[in-house]
């Protein structure tokens, strides 16, 4: 079993192993040899990544973010398959250890949505509700997100949402 490292840990032997590959200290035959140097070529550092997200999965940690965890970015192009390195068998065993991490926030906020117009709530402001950007990001035509028969549905249900 690969032991767990952080994203710092992670972050570090890249370095290391980057500037000592530049500064001529290691060669091929050395970085085969050693684990630490996995990090240089990227055919070497998928599996190892993959059976790095596993183990988070496993140990029910928080799903790793593409903004701010070295293997989020990763984690993304394995398991979207719009991307050249998508991995369909390392993605079923992810979806069968964490269904979570694979959830549709979209779907899922748009349904909070429509629960809070239903109850009669107060519009939700964008700067200060969890969902205020979120009912704008639908609700306006002119947003990449804007969803008309969700917009119509909020219409029905909380008109007051709308006037101005």
């Amino acid at each position: 079993m690969i032991e767990l490292l952080s994203a710092e840990d992670i972050m570090q032997h890249i370095n290391k192993a980057r500037i000592r590959f530049a500064e001529g200290k290691l060669n091929k035959d050395v970085i085969a040899s050693t684990s630490e140097n996995f990090w240089l070529f990227p055919e070497n550092t998928a599996n190892v990544k993959k059976k790095h997200l596993l183990q988070i999965a496993e140990k029910n940690l928080p799903k790793p973010s593409e903004r701010n965890h070295p293997l989020g970015r990763a984690l993304s192009t394995y398991t979207n398959k719009s991307w050249n390195t998508y991995d369909p068998i390392f993605t079923k065993k992810l979806k069968k250890i964490r269904p979570d991490w694979f959830q549709d926030h979209t779907k899922i906020r748009k349904n909070k949505l429509l629960k809070l117009a239903k109850s009669g709530a107060k519009r939700p402001n964008q700067k200060k509700h969890p969902l205020g950007y979120n009912l704008s990001s639908y609700t306006s035509p002119k947003s990449t997100c804007f969803d008309k028969e969700f917009t119509e549905k909020l219409k029905t249900l909380a008109n007051h949402w709308f006037k101005k």
